[in-house]
């Protein structure tokens, strides 16, 4: 039951005499094109038709990624050639990014501003699996 609850991303709470305890997330929202940071990274998001792609900016380097939703986990978006990167909206000023079993809060940065890279504009041009990544030269 508790399995099936999981993967549905349906609320589950167990009530006990002194309050509640665990839940499992509620369903997150579909995807938000837009800036996200958290310190001195950034992500930002974008969407062309049904294409999504993710560019990620730290000071080491820039990763670009096509984005395809996780097939049993469907509020989970994998980024193209990564081994287990995911993103996933769980509200509309925030995404999280990370491993399926460590996402990170990245809240919404409307100053970061909406023009593409020219590699995220490739990336949105193919529906091809997409990935590159720049190292900075810093």
């Amino acid at each position: 039951m508790r399995q099936l609850l999981r993967q549905s991303g349906m609320m589950m709470a167990i009530a006990v005499p002194f309050g509640l305890v665990g839940f499992a997330r509620a369903e997150a929202m579909p995807l938000q094109p837009g800036a996200y940071s958290a310190g001195s990274r950034y992500i930002q998001i974008a969407r062309r038709g049904d294409r999504w792609c993710f560019q990620g900016f730290s000071v080491r380097a820039t990763s670009i990624s096509s984005l395809t939703p996780d097939p049993r986990t469907p509020s989970l978006y994998r980024l193209a050639g990564t081994k287990d990167s995911v993103v996933r909206q769980d509200r509309v000023d925030q995404l999280a990014y990370g491993s399926a079993a460590n996402l990170l809060p990245y809240p919404a940065n409307p100053q970061f501003g909406n023009d593409l890279s020219a590699e995220m504009k490739q990336c949105l041009n193919t529906q091809k699996p997409y990935y590159k990544q720049i190292q900075s030269t810093r």
